[in-house]
């Protein structure tokens, strides 16, 4: 059964300062000129260099403390990593096009062996990004996870790491296929929360490492 977290005070602490930053980047979007806006958040701006180098920072710290939770943090530092590259644009660097697109593989005239050894990063990719998630749910169920904190700060990191990319890929879907055209005004609000959200993403996820557990402050209560 589900459980929500206990209401300590740190915990509300964060979830106010989330709630505080996300007003903050919409104050942003909407008061700064469009020539700080850019250089803050365009995808070489202060928030992407802020946001590769948190999730390297994560990756190094899940990897030194990768025995403090057997099979899981090694393999979740290595997620950290792919996506530090990710954010970096790894993904298209040595290849015609971005390797996460479809129609690099379906359309691009990349030569098939460069096709090749991208499907095979990409397919393990995933399976790495799947035996973290099967681990995680696996450690869930033997120790009811829900009720540590720990857990919930992963399920809301997951949460913002998936809004920020539904954000990220949002007007241009939209534009290319039902031709809406949106204002430069919305264009700067998307930008702010997609690039803020992919930024704060990675931070939380090395405040999990941090993070007292729930259940091991009950037992010292």
């Amino acid at each position: 059964m589900l459980m929500f977290p206990p209401a300590t005070v740190r915990f509300r602490v964060l979830l106010v300062s989330l709630a505080l930053y996300a007003l903050w980047l919409g104050i942003l979007a909407m008061v700064l000129p469009t020539e700080r806006l850019e250089l803050i958040f365009s995808e070489s701006g202060y928030f992407e260099m802020a946001s590769i180098a948190l999730w390297m920072l994560a990756g190094m710290v899940m990897a030194v403390q990768a025995r403090t939770i057997s099979g899981l943090l090694a393999p979740a530092s290595m997620v950290c990593f792919l996506c530090a590259m990710r954010e970096a644009d790894w993904h298209k660097k040595f290849t015609y096009d971005g390797i996460t697109k479809l129609k690099y593989f379906t359309q691009s005239p990349a030569p098939i062996a460069e096709k090749s050894i991208a499907a095979l990063v990409v397919l393990l990719s995933v399976a790495l990004l799947l035996r973290v998630i099967w681990i995680a749910v696996r450690r869930l169920r033997e120790t009811d996870g829900f009720r540590d904190e720990k857990v919930w700060l992963v399920m809301l990191g997951g949460l913002l790491f998936v809004v920020g990319k539904i954000l990220d890929r949002s007007l241009s879907v939209l534009t290319k296929s039902l031709d809406v055209v949106f204002s430069p005004n919305v264009k700067c609000l998307v930008s702010a929360y997609e690039e803020g959200l992919e930024m704060v993403t990675p931070l939380l996820f090395l405040l999990v490492c941090f993070w007292p557990s729930s259940q091991q402050v009950r037992c010292h209560a």
